[in-house]
């Protein structure tokens, strides 16, 4: 589980479903979107969740990224008298088929730089090699900058930056 509402804060994050078991598992073994408008069992779908919870109905999507599964999107219990309908099924595939592209580029983001902070890496190595007193100088003042700033209860972005300063603090020495 990466994200859940409704579970309290005691849920147990590492909770994983086999493929066809329960709703997610199902729709996670076929890669459809599943509507179950009224729960009573029969469905392979238990009726009360091994959450303790009771199951009105329920609708699940596959978030799937090309054909490579992501993750499931699952909801159970519509609010009011009635249970989910095909519109809502389109409207979470829809909202399914959102997230895929988000957390592809999220994805995609993540390696692009790390890829920009590998390539500046190499070329404040290749400054640090003509110099063998300051070899590794650069990794050490990012090292400690990093835990200073982490002490200082900084962000996770204002972190990144304190990692591209630390690395990048003596690059004008490449003009020296």
């Amino acid at each position: 589980m990466q994200s859940w509402t409704g579970m309290g804060e005691d849920f147990d994050h590492t909770l994983t479903v086999k493929a066809g078991e329960s709703l997610a598992g199902r729709v996670a073994e076929t890669g459809q979107a599943l509507l179950f408008s009224s729960i009573n069992g029969s469905e392979g779908v238990n009726r009360v969740s091994r959450f303790g919870f009771t199951r009105r109905s329920a609708i699940g999507a596959p978030i799937k990224m090309k054909d490579r599964l992501l993750g499931v999107i699952e909801l159970a219990n519509k609010k009011g008298s009635d249970g989910f309908d095909e519109d809502d099924l389109g409207m979470m595939q829809s909202s399914a088929n959102q997230a895929a592209v988000a957390i592809e580029n999220a994805q995609l983001y993540r390696e692009v730089q790390k890829s920009y902070f590998d390539t500046i890496r190499a070329l404040v190595q290749a400054v640090e090699e003509t110099d063998k007193y300051t070899r590794g100088h650069s990794e050490r003042v990012t090292t400690f900058s990093l835990k200073i700033a982490e002490k200082m209860d900084y962000g996770e972005k204002q972190l990144q930056t304190v990692r591209y300063a630390g690395v990048l603090h003596d690059i004008g020495k490449i003009g020296i």
